[in-house]
């Protein structure tokens, strides 16, 4: 997941800018502390009135990019309802950018750094024209494979009736409530973090989660104190270790995820969930994705802060984990490719694969001469995207061990 939050507040980006949401299951665990005021949440706005914008929506490892104009020139941008906006680098180097602030910007891994906040120039989405605040990316961030310049963050669109239509990739932006008619309002919180939240309500509890378009696993809880109270009422849960995600502020190091698969719940005890699973954390971020959010046609009314959802299928709503080899890349400008992270009980786990081995080929494509952009599209395609490696039977990877051995290894599902 890929977050950033600044001194002030927690952000996702998800792959991830989020906000704090605190859970408050009916349990003796406690919560993640609240955040604080974000500095970011009064600044930009939309230079239009009376409209509506139909926006086309790209995928790419998930999570949900539009196209924007900056000074007439195009960019591809994530749609995140979990984080301010964030521009490219190269924009600091072609336009004279007046700095109006510096913040300290932390991850959820603990890391940290300095950035500018800037005056933005006019930048075009859709229809629409914005103006004022953005912070800028670093030419290192460490997602730069999902193939996105900057971020359209929540501080543009406090303003806006945003329609999600992820599952028919569209996305409408207007200053009016379209007809709600077959739409559930549910109750919802929209608090300090600027982050609309629903509230779930399981068998054993309920807790707020923030809609968050910048996240692309189902949902998270971000305390992994809940991971021995799920397994003492009978939910069992994969393992993944290593460095499964990336944040703004970096790689999120070694770590332990647990997923658990969460059967019948509800939103706010209105819209009956069969199963999704769960990304356990140490966050303090309880957040729904876009998987599940595809599920759903959303409208955000942020000035009036409410919610609206209505299911896209009659069938009941049920999410899965995916069959996979069980293990994850990750790819530096030091390092390439190499395994980042593998899968207790999987294909990768029960062989000779290591985390931090370098990958040398896969099905016989050596990534020897690969430049950035080849192993970007490596990357996307053995993390999921499109004609996935997990949908073959096999895979044929030759790695290079840290000692400096050459090894093939086949994986069977």
């Amino acid at each position: 997941m890929y977050s950033f939050f600044s001194k002030h507040s927690a952000v996702n980006i998800s792959v991830l800018l989020v906000l704090f949401a605190s859970f408050n299951f009916n349990t003796q665990v406690n919560a993640m502390p609240s955040s604080q005021p974000h500095p970011f949440q009064a600044l930009g706005y939309v230079d239009n009135h009376s409209f509506s914008t139909n926006l086309k929506v790209h995928w790419s490892a998930g999570l949900p990019l539009v196209d924007v104009m900056i000074n007439n020139k195009p960019y591809t941008f994530l749609f995140d309802s979990g984080a301010p906006t964030v521009i490219p680098a190269e924009l600091l180097s072609t336009n004279d950018l007046r700095v109006i602030d510096t913040d300290t910007i932390f991850d959820v891994a603990g890391g940290k750094r300095s950035k500018n906040i800037y005056r933005l120039p006019l930048m075009s989405v859709g229809e629409l024209q914005f103006v004022d605040f953005a912070s800028d990316f670093s030419e290192n961030f460490p997602v730069s494979c999902v193939g996105f310049d900057g971020i359209f963050g929540y501080n543009f669109m406090r303003d806006l009736v945003v329609t999600l239509n992820l599952n028919q990739d569209e996305i409408i932006l207007s200053d009016k409530l379209p007809s709600i008619t077959e739409y559930i309002k549910t109750e919802m919180r929209y608090d300090k973090e600027q982050l609309l939240k629903v509230r779930l309500q399981f068998p054993f509890g309920r807790g707020w989660f923030g809609l968050d378009t910048g996240l692309n696993t189902a949902a998270v809880i971000g305390d992994s104190n809940f991971i021995p109270m799920l397994k003492n009422r009978g939910y069992k849960s994969t393992v993944t270790r290593g460095t499964s995600s990336a944040t703004y502020g970096g790689a999120r190091g070694d770590t332990e995820t647990h997923t658990f698969v969460l059967t019948d719940f509800s939103i706010d005890g209105k819209i009956s969930i069969e199963s999704a699973p769960f990304k356990i954390e140490h966050s303090g971020a309880d957040l729904v994705g876009t998987p599940m959010l595809q599920k759903f046609s959303v409208i955000a009314d942020f000035p009036n802060k409410s919610v609206y959802l209505k299911p896209t299928t009659d069938s009941p709503i049920s999410l899965s984990t995916k069959n996979t080899f069980g293990f994850k890349p990750f790819w530096s400008l030091e390092r390439g490719l190499f395994i980042s992270a593998i899968t207790d009980n999987t294909p990768a786990h029960q062989s000779d694969l290591e985390i931090g081995d370098a990958i040398v080929s896969i099905n016989s494509e050596d990534t020897s001469d690969f430049d950035k952009d080849d192993f970007c599209n490596m990357l996307r395609q053995i993390a999921g995207d499109g004609d996935s490696f997990d949908t073959q039977k096999t895979l044929d990877i030759v790695v290079k061990k840290s000692g400096g051995e050459i090894k093939r290894i086949i994986l069977h599902h």
